[in-house]
C-alpha cells in the first residue's frame, strides 16, 4: 500500500514539471551569456577597472562569475573604505556594516542615500547619480543599467554624461563608461 502511494504522490508531483525542468543544463546561459562575454572583453583591456550595476536585473552576480570586479551584489565582508568615500560622516554604519545583497539604483541629489528595504534584512539600497565623482573615487570605471526607467534609453544616459558602450542593450541591460574626470 505505502509503495503505491508513494508511486501515485510521486506521479502527482514530477508530472506537471516534466515539460519545464530543468531550465537549464550545464554552463551555457552563463558561459554563452552575451552580456558576460561583451563586459569580459571591456575588462580585459581595463583590467584595474571596477564596475557597478544599477538595478535589479542580476548582472552583478552574472558578471561576477565572468571575473569582473563588481562592487555591489552579495558582500559577505563589507567594505567599509569604499563606503567611507560614500558616505563620509559613517552616519549610514549601521546599514552597510554586515553581510548584505547590495543593490544600487540611481539617484538624483548628489549624495549617496542608503535605505533597508522593509522584510529584506539581508539587503540594502544605495541610491546614487551614476555621474557622480564618488563613483570615480570607488575606482569605477564601468556600469550597466538595467532596462528599466529612469535609465531605458540611449538619450537619457547620454544626457547622464554616460559613454555608451553598445548601441542597444544587451540581455535588457546598457553597458556604459563613466566621464572621465580630471579633477579627482
Amino acid at each position: 500500500m505505502n509503495t503505491i502511494l508513494s508511486l501515485l504522490i510521486f506521479a502527482m508531483v514530477v508530472t506537471p514539471g516534466v515539460k519545464i525542468n530543468p531550465l537549464f543544463i550545464g554552463l551555457s546561459p552563463l558561459l554563452n551569456n552575451d552580456l558576460g562575454k561583451i563586459c569580459s572583453e571591456i575588462a580585459k583591456k581595463d583590467a584595474a577597472a571596477k564596475w557597478a550595476v544599477f538595478g535589479e536585473a542580476g548582472a552583478q552576480y552574472l558578471l561576477k562569475v565572468w571575473g569582473i570586479y563588481v562592487i555591489n551584489g552579495v558582500k559577505s565582508i563589507p567594505d567599509l573604505d569604499s563606503m567611507k568615500i560614500i558616505d563620509p560622516n559613517l552616519e549610514n554604519r549601521h546599514i552597510y556594516n554586515r553581510y548584505a545583497h547590495i543593490v544600487i539604483f540611481p539617484g538624483v541629489n548628489p549624495e549617496a542615500s542608503f535605505e533597508l528595504p522593509a522584510n529584506r534584512e539581508d539587503r540594502y539600497n544605495i541610491y546614487i547619480d551614476p555621474a557622480s565623482h564618488e563613483l570615480s573615487k570607488l575606482g569605477i570605471k564601468y556600469v550597466v543599467f538595467s532596462d528599466t526607467p529612469p535609465y531605458a534609453n540611449r538619450e537619457v544616459l547620454k544626457k547622464a554624461g554616460l559613454k555608451l558602450l553598445t548601441e542597444k542593450p544587451i540581455n535588457r541591460c546598457w553597458i556604459c563608461r563613466l566621464p572621465d574626470n580630471d579633477k579627482i
